[in-house]
């Protein structure tokens, strides 16, 4: 896999994220038992098009016979409708020109590839979404140590004011 296709899969394509897993013994010391049970937390990040509905009405019907049978139960918890948003080139160039202003750099992806929850703003109150993650590279996203330096801090603030201001200059 090129480097082209590993970040186009990341954007583009949906992905199936098994995040936890728990079965047989975990304790202290050792046993030699066949486990009878096996729980596990999946979630999916859908784009483009999908319908979150849809997909749960598609897992339903692929699982049918396991859960009818008595061999499987599931509980859907939340669900986050993928978002996208339409702005426009003279958009991206005033803000990449914003943010070079004040001596950073604005790198423009097509997609985040993330699951956040844009949809509030683009389907329930019809707005674009334009995302700035503003942390530094190395900060251990959604781990125990999660962190951000000064500098991405201060370098957020500035670049957060600079954006802002080109927006509502433009009107």
């Amino acid at each position: 896999m090129t480097k082209q296709d590993y970040y186009a899969n990341l954007m583009f394509r949906p992905t199936f994220n098994v995040s936890g897993i728990m079965s047989g013994y975990t304790g202290q010391g050792v046993k030699t038992i066949v486990p009878n049970q096996l729980t596990a937390k999946v979630d999916f990040r859908l784009v483009g098009e999908q319908n979150v509905t849809e997909i749960e009405k598609g897992i339903k019907q692929l699982f049918k016979p396991y859960v009818d049978s008595g061999l499987l139960t599931f509980t859907f918890y939340h669900q986050i409708p993928p978002s996208t948003s339409e702005i426009n080139l003279d958009t991206i160039h005033l803000l990449q020109k914003s943010v070079k202003n004040i001596g950073e750099d604005l790198v423009v992806e097509p997609i985040m590839p993330g699951a956040v929850p844009n949809y509030v703003w683009t389907e329930l109150i019809h707005k674009p979404v334009i995302t700035l993650p503003l942390a530094n590279f190395d900060q251990n996203n959604h781990s125990f140590n999660e962190n951000i330096s000064v500098k991405a801090y201060e370098s957020g603030i500035n670049i957060v004011s600079a954006t802002t201001q080109a927006l509502s200059e433009r009107g």
